[in-house]
C-alpha cells in the first residue's frame, strides 16, 4: 500500500520529480548550506510577524504590547508542556 504522498509523487509531472530529486541530492551534498537557507527562511518569517504584531497589536502602546505578547508566548509554552527538553534530539 503506497501513502499519499507516494502517491503524488508517482502522478507528479516529469519536471517536478526531476526537480525533487535535484534538491534532495543539494539537501544531502550540502547540509550546511541548506541549514542557512532553513535559517534564512525562519528569520524572515520571524520578522514579518514581528512587523505585523508591531503594526497591529496595541499600535499606540509599545510597553502593553510587548508584555502581552510576552504573556501570551509563556502562556502558549506552558499549555503547550514545553520543555528546552523536547529540543534535544
Amino acid at each position: 500500500m503506497t501513502t499519499p504522498l507516494e502517491q503524488q509523487e508517482n502522478t507528479a509531472p516529469e519536471s517536478v520529480q526531476d526537480h525533487r530529486s535535484t534538491v534532495a541530492r543539494l539537501k544531502s551534498e550540502h547540509p550546511t548550506a541548506n541549514a542557512i537557507v532553513v535559517i534564512f527562511a525562519i528569520i524572515m518569517i520571524w520578522r514579518g510577524v514581528w512587523e505585523l504584531l508591531n503594526l497591529y497589536l496595541f499600535p499606540g502602546s509599545p510597553t502593553f504590547s510587548n508584555l502581552l505578547s510576552l504573556a501570551l508566548g509563556a502562556l502558549i509554552l506552558h499549555f503547550d508542556d514545553f520543555s528546552l527538553k523536547d529540543l534535544k534530539r
